[in-house]
């Protein structure tokens, strides 16, 4: 909305200074112009514009910066979960509830944390994006070959998968923080 206001101010004060100038005619002198009313109405619509579009620009910077403080502590917090379940439950005697672990982390925060690709990507740029993905991207793999492990009554391959898991997602989590 500060856009159109800015842009409507800088086109109705250009036409007023230049409609002003015209008036005066091709004679007139520098002089003449300083003192003429209209001009100033027209000079001065357009410095309000400027004023405008930057404020919108200042607070438009504002938002970036919180959407990339909620992304990130979004991000964490996901890290933080996937983290506490695996070492609470991942490596339980019990398969079946080790597999269920496992799916609930891959439906929910893992999937959440995949979700946010876009506005990583929009907040920290696509450098960021690839350095924390290269680790989240083994740790998901390494938890899915723990689940297959587990699924197919493997308990000490699942339990080799999902130390390897839990060492890239810390990984990840550093890479956030470090940011």
């Amino acid at each position: 909305m500060k856009k159109v206001i800015a842009w409507t101010l800088l086109m109705a004060g250009m036409s007023a200074a230049a409609l002003a100038a015209a008036r005066l005619g091709k004679d007139a002198t520098v002089a003449q112009l300083f003192v003429d009313a209209p001009f100033w109405i027209g000079m001065g619509a357009v410095v309000l514009a400027i004023l405008v579009n930057r404020s919108g620009q200042r607070h438009k910077g504002d938002a970036q910066t919180e959407t990339q403080i909620n992304v990130t502590t979004q991000i964490a917090d996901g890290l933080d979960e996937i983290l506490a379940r695996l070492s609470k439950h991942g490596a339980d005697d019990d398969l079946e509830r080790r597999v269920s672990v496992i799916s609930s982390l891959q439906e929910d925060q893992i999937f959440q944390i995949a979700d946010a690709k876009q506005r990583l990507i929009a907040a920290k740029g696509f450098s960021f994006y690839a350095h924390f993905m290269s680790d989240f991207a083994v740790a998901e793999r390494f938890l899915s070959r723990a689940w297959s492990a587990a699924v197919d009554g493997y308990p000490d391959e699942s339990n080799t998968y999902l130390d390897k898991a839990q060492t890239f997602f810390m990984q990840s989590k550093k890479v956030i923080a470090d940011q």
